[in-house]
């Protein structure tokens, strides 16, 4: 799993955050943050197989747990500050994936769709003009 070049904090910046977390998700964080800003490539999955050993067996829940770590708002947080992201980013991001999920399960969302979809690009504007220092 890549993600974009960290354009953030670094690793050691966010250590003070990352400690407030549980021990399993620091050392998450730690390794996945630490070898993707080191290699290049940042891997949920080996992350996890690190972390988690027992569970490394079963490749379906090493996904699935990358998944479920990776969307916990703490965490999101705290890669979004890694990544760069300012929060109205990361709030973008929410958004975005809740229509998805709420257009995928509702079919009959005709006349939910347009204005959803208005409303996140209306702020993804709001974001483009935040990050260019207006």
């Amino acid at each position: 799993m890549t993600q974009p070049k960290s354009t953030g904090l670094s690793l050691e910046a966010l250590l003070p955050a990352i400690q407030r977390l549980s021990a399993p998700q620091s050392f998450f964080l730690v390794r996945y943050i630490g070898r993707g800003a080191n290699t290049g490539t940042y891997d949920a999955e080996e992350a996890v197989r690190i972390t988690y050993p027992r569970i490394s067996k079963s490749p379906k829940r090493v996904k699935t747990l990358a998944y479920q770590i990776l969307n916990r708002r703490n965490i999101k947080k705290i890669l979004a500050l890694h990544f760069g992201q300012s929060d109205l980013e990361l709030t973008l991001t929410d958004l975005r994936r809740l229509l998805k999920r709420v257009l995928r399960r509702h079919a009959n969302t005709e006349k939910l769709a347009p204005p959803l979809n208005r409303i996140s690009k209306t702020l993804a504007t709001i974001a483009g003009e935040k990050s260019n220092g207006r």
